[in-house]
């Protein structure tokens, strides 16, 4: 049995969106970037703090730089709880 990080749902979800761009939210370190890549889409990570260590952008998950409709599909595994005042009126 091989183990994924990736909930059995999001996988679904991905093998639908294989060849589009995913956009992953708070990339951090990359741990989920090599996952995501494996299930047959490209990545792009953002992340405020550490972009160059997943090999992405620099940039702000409640502002965007990126054009409307360039990304098939976003991703924020382990992101809300850093967002503050927006998690909090999400979970309201």
């Amino acid at each position: 049995m091989s183990f994924s990080p990736l909930p059995d749902i999001l996988r679904s979800d991905l093998a639908r969106l294989r060849g589009e761009v995913v956009l992953e939210l708070g990339a951090g370190d990359g741990r989920f970037t090599q996952a995501l890549a494996a299930e047959g889409v490209d990545v792009v990570c953002l992340d405020r703090r550490f972009p160059a260590a997943a090999g992405g952008i620099a940039g702000d998950a409640l502002a965007l730089p990126l054009r409307p409709g360039a990304v098939g599909v976003i991703v924020a595994a382990n992101l809300l709880h850093l967002l503050g005042g927006v998690a909090d009126a999400a979970a309201a």
